[in-house]
């Protein structure tokens, strides 16, 4: 038969199939209360439950029914009206031990389905959803600008992300991931030396013109065949696309030329941290060894010095959270760099003073220096690269900065064994729904955290 009752009187019932409705944070589990006038140490001090006593028969509930059923369904609506719904964190926790499987999903709802044999193969609690792991060094012996980038802002949703917890599912608009990726193609093929299809003879590698203005035309013109080549046709009358083909790649050429006339190569893209035959890059922080992964969109070398430049296709970073290490993007390839364990074949330099690092905004046309050498800093001036009158950041001291923040917040997770929320800079979190951050348990260590990381 079919029975229809509340999840604390199903508990204790055997039943072989559940069906569980609204599994969204605040109902599946209840929001925890928020009383100003009585905080929660208050209130166990004397005696009244608080949020631990909440929390525990929440979770009695939850585990004493899922080790009870084998077959369960659940689900969660998208949003309650106009406002977006978090699905339950104990969806993540079941997604992370069993297989979940989408069941039935429709316009404003979501189901998901699962069964378990045997039922001990999830009833022990994922400590990712409380911040802990086994061996946290086992989680940060590996990394990229991205995962450093979350490490250094968020050790919690770092962790998360590395347990491969999936996050609630919102409308993405792949647009721009699209057109990101298209232009990083042209910016690679423009440098490739074989055959793009439809390009006239005159525009192919071995007719590069030397430095100067018919470079920038030649280079022009072959950036917009290219372009022309590679762009899917419902994208081709895109804004995008259509402002590169205006004043987008004139700047990118002209960049290129102020290189050139510099004495670099421009004819180096895509160098590889840790793929192909450059060795991995190890970098050690605070006693561990870090591998560190990824590739960098342009270097362009003159002897001894190097300028590495990413290309973006939105913002780049805030110029002050790169120089207090919390941008750690280019400066940890400049770290990268000058590491013995980088391949030279690969890498001409090792010293900082002699590299800049400099992002270039495709929509805007502008470089950004996010810091320079100081080595190399007068020849990027007199090419006008970089303002004589500018006073970019040392690359040296940015470097610096992030290898602080990087060291404190290993530090930090060392003591504790655990991957705190870091709530001092939130705004949209993925993550929020499972989020611990205002748990009066964890205050003082998270808040010892923060001020350790936030240097």
């Amino acid at each position: 038969g079919l029975q229809i009752i509340g999840l604390t009187e199903a508990r204790y019932i055997p039943f072989s199939y559940v069906i569980i409705v609204g599994c969204v944070e605040g109902s599946f589990p209840q929001s925890l209360p928020v009383d100003s006038l009585v905080d929660n140490a208050l209130r166990e001090s004397v005696g009244i439950p608080g949020w631990s006593d909440l929390e525990a028969l929440e979770d009695t509930t939850f585990h004493l029914l899922t080790n009870r059923v084998s077959n369960v369904d659940l689900s969660y609506p998208r949003s309650d009206g106009e406002a977006p719904q978090v699905r339950s964190r104990w969806i993540e926790l079941l997604q992370s031990q069993i297989p979940i499987h989408e069941a039935g999903p429709n316009d404003g709802e979501i189901w998901l389905g699962c069964s378990k044999d045997p039922p001990e193969s999830y009833a022990k609690p994922d400590s990712a959803h409380e911040g802990l792991s086994d061996n946290p060094e086992d989680l940060l012996k590996q990394t990229s600008a991205s995962k450093l980038k979350s490490l250094l802002w968020c050790p919690y949703r770092y962790l998360l992300e590395m347990r491969r917890i999936e996050t609630v599912e919102l409308p993405e608009d792949r647009k721009p991931l699209l057109v990101g990726k298209i232009l990083h193609e042209v910016l690679e093929t423009f440098f490739r030396d074989e055959d793009v299809p439809g390009i006239s003879p005159a525009l192919e590698l071995r007719h590069c013109p030397r430095p100067g203005p018919d470079f920038v035309d030649w280079a022009v013109m072959r950036l917009e065949a290219i372009t022309t080549a590679l762009i899917p046709s419902e994208l081709r009358r895109s804004e995008d696309f259509q402002q590169m083909l205006g004043k987008g790649w004139l700047d990118v050429a002209k960049f290129w030329g102020q290189l050139l006339e510099s004495g670099f190569s421009i004819n180096s893209v895509e160098t590889e941290l840790s793929i192909g035959k450059a060795k991995p890059a190890d970098v050690s922080i605070s006693g561990l060894d870090v591998e560190l992964r990824g590739s960098i969109d342009a270097v362009h070398r003159s002897g001894d010095f190097a300028v590495l430049v990413d290309y973006k296709t939105s913002s780049v970073p805030n110029k002050r959270l790169i120089a207090v290490g919390l941008e750690p993007q280019l400066p940890l390839y400049a770290e990268a760099f000058s590491q013995s364990k980088v391949d030279r074949d690969a890498v001409h330099t090792t010293d900082q003073k002699n590299m800049a690092a400099i992002y270039f905004n495709l929509r805007d046309g502008k470089p950004t220096v996010a810091a320079v050498g100081e080595a190399i800093k007068p020849l990027l001036q007199s090419s006008g690269i970089i303002g004589r009158n500018a006073r970019p950041d040392d690359l040296e001291e940015v470097v610096g900065a992030v290898r602080n923040q990087w060291s404190a917040r290993l530090d930090s997770i060392r003591a504790s064994q655990r991957f705190e929320a870091d709530p001092s800079d939130c705004d949209y979190c993925p993550f929020d729904g499972i989020c611990r951050k205002d748990d009066p348990r964890y205050k003082d260590a998270i808040a010892a955290q923060v001020k350790a990381g936030k240097l």
